[in-house]
């Protein structure tokens, strides 16, 4: 069993639920909490997923590259740390449209990209890890995984991280934590991935700078 594969659906699943629990957090004093918003946060997620489900499945078929995965989490984990920098700028400019229009968009723009990417990796790690009998065996376990994972960050975002964190920095740590999670993927294959863990450095001060 290669465990670091079974590790990584369980924190990109519980990455996808603090991102969608917080967003709720970071558009709510720009377009409030109505059904609205609301709607257009879980549609644009699900969406998202059903799109990056695909895309892995297709991905897992063409090709065979254990590194693969932990690249696109990298992808996933620069484009929210460029989010992270820039998204008060970015609802402040949407603030101004409609409830629907501008909810949609903000959404779309923070977040659609990162959970297509996030997405990615689960179909993917199923073909990677299944054997020629056990094929449902590596979807249940890959899934299961993912899920519980969602269900941990689903708990701890509410009771936990947002309360005592904030969303801020809530967004910041989980983040950091896909970073990690793709730096420790990546080392198997090249030494020098641990220097990607710079990235973060300039986003620290960013939050030191920016209230929640």
């Amino acid at each position: 069993m290669k465990y670091m594969e079974y590790i990584t659906c369980f924190i990109t699943g519980f990455a996808v639920l603090v991102f969608e629990l917080a967003s709720f957090r970071l558009l709510a004093p720009y377009f409030g909490v109505s059904s609205y918003v609301t709607g257009s946060i879980i549609n644009t997620i699900l969406l998202a997923l059903s799109i990056g489900y695909v895309l892995g499945g297709y991905a897992a078929d063409k090709y065979k590259s254990a590194r693969l995965p932990y690249l696109v989490i990298l992808g996933s984990t620069v484009y929210l740390f460029l989010i992270y920098a820039v998204y008060p700028q970015i609802l402040q400019s949407l603030s101004f449209r409609s409830v629907i229009l501008g909810s949609s968009t903000a959404i779309l723009s923070m977040f659609f990209i990162p959970m297509v990417l996030l997405a990615f990796i689960p179909p993917y790690f199923i073909k990677l890890l299944a054997h020629k009998n056990h094929v449902g065996r590596a979807a249940g376990g890959i899934f299961s995984l993912s899920t519980i994972g969602s269900i941990i960050g689903g708990i701890a975002t509410t009771f936990l991280f947002i309360p005592h964190l904030g969303s801020r920095t809530t967004f910041l740590l989980t983040v950091i934590l896909l970073l990690v999670t793709s730096v420790a993927g990546l080392w198997r294959f090249t030494k020098f991935s641990p220097l990607l863990l710079l990235l973060f450095i300039p986003f620290k001060f960013v939050s030191a700078n920016t209230s929640d």
